[in-house]
């Protein structure tokens, strides 16, 4: 068993005799032999269980066992869970050094960019409306990613002891 408080990708090999078992604040994970990812951020709303291959079992505290099956996501609130086919890269890629996106709000992908880069980001209390399709390589200096952004978007940021404070005009 391990705990995961944030992000996790892994690949874990079958042994019926040993179940291995990721547990989150809102729901355990039991590995059946699979590759996948499970995104349990403390301050986020959702938390999600993306399988790329084999199978796991997904149990929320308060709910009941549901098999996830290679391609589909599980998210879980503690208002509702839901199954969906999903394209896995665009939740995986991160650990192979790519942030692939869909129509993601821009709030979300700062987010994401940093959790990755481990900085603070102040962004204005109301959303955007701005939404971005794209691919990151988290290989790349963060500024360099965000006047990427910048340049592409009415987004401007500023940089003062690791914390990046970010404007929409």
């Amino acid at each position: 068993e391990i705990y995961v408080e944030g992000e996790v990708f892994a690949e874990v090999f079958h042994d019926a005799k040993c179940p291995f078992i990721i547990k989150t604040e809102k729901l355990d994970v039991q590995v059946l032999g699979t590759v996948f990812n499970v995104s349990a951020y403390k301050e986020d709303k959702q938390t999600n269980v993306v399988l790329v291959s084999g199978s796991v079992n997904v149990k929320p505290r308060n709910g009941k066992v549901t098999i996830i099956k290679p391609n589909q996501l599980f998210a879980y609130t503690d208002q509702a869970s839901t199954l969906r086919n999903v394209e896995v890269e665009n939740y995986t890629s991160w650990h192979e050094g790519n942030y692939i996106f869909h129509n993601e709000p821009i709030e979300n992908i700062l987010l994401r960019l940093s959790r990755y880069y481990n900085v603070t980001m102040k962004l204005p209390p109301n959303p955007s409306g701005i939404s971005c399709s794209g691919k990151l390589e988290l290989t790349d200096n963060l500024n360099q990613l965000l006047n990427g952004l910048s340049e592409i978007t009415n987004m401007s940021f500023a940089v003062k002891d690791n914390e990046y404070r970010i404007k929409f005009e």
